[in-house]
């Protein structure tokens, strides 16, 4: 009977588990693509006079975060970040000559995570939250920039090596990034892969 109890005692031991609560951070590497409504920026050009015949634009670019979480429960917990999500290429021909704008967008996020552990590695996980997004402009004319709040939301899968390292796959949408009237306004993608340490 010792014996028993004492393999049992150490495969529990030895099994790796999900920690609580706690502090933990996670780092990211991803893809973001912004929804930069091409046909109606080059509409709104056009009310201001400037006719584009031909337009490009690189909608996809390299982003990345890094967040600051709190665990309350396996279920429920905070996370405070920056995520910088790229930048946006615009290039066309006008009426009045080439036209050329980079348009990048980064901020600080504040979500809250609701988790469902699937077993001891695997956890899916919902966030809701907001971005305080600053949009930076910049051009031959010049350069302008806002700063605004949107709402964020995504999805992902956690997994869990150790109870301290584990992985995480997500996708995140960012709503409304940016001054409909000033940068201009656009919903951004993002797909990332990254790590999770738990102190």
């Amino acid at each position: 009977m010792k014996r028993i109890s004492l393999a049992a005692a150490l495969c529990v031991l030895a099994a790796p588990a999900v920690q609580a609560e706690g502090v933990y951070v996670t780092a990211a590497l991803g893809q973001s693509r912004v929804d930069f409504g091409e046909n109606e920026f080059n509409a709104g050009l056009g009310s201001l006079g400037i006719n584009v015949t031909s337009s490009r634009v690189d909608e996809n670019d390299t982003s990345y975060g890094l967040n600051l979480g709190y665990a309350f429960n396996p279920y429920l917990a905070l996370e405070m970040g920056y995520v910088d999500l790229g930048r946006v290429s615009y290039r066309g021909t006008s009426n009045l000559g080439a036209l050329a704008l980079d348009i990048e967008s980064h901020g600080w996020s504040a979500s809250a995570v609701g988790s469902l552990p699937l077993n001891e590695q695997f956890s899916v996980f919902g966030r809701v939250g907001g971005v305080n997004a600053k949009v930076d402009v910049s051009g031959p004319g010049g350069a302008l920039s806002d700063r605004s709040w949107g709402a964020l939301y995504g999805v992902g899968l956690d997994y869990a090596f150790t109870p301290s390292v584990g992985i995480r796959a997500e996708f995140t949408r960012y709503d409304s990034v940016g001054d409909k009237n000033k940068t201009g306004e656009a919903d951004v993608d993002n797909w990332s892969v990254g790590v999770l340490y738990r102190f």
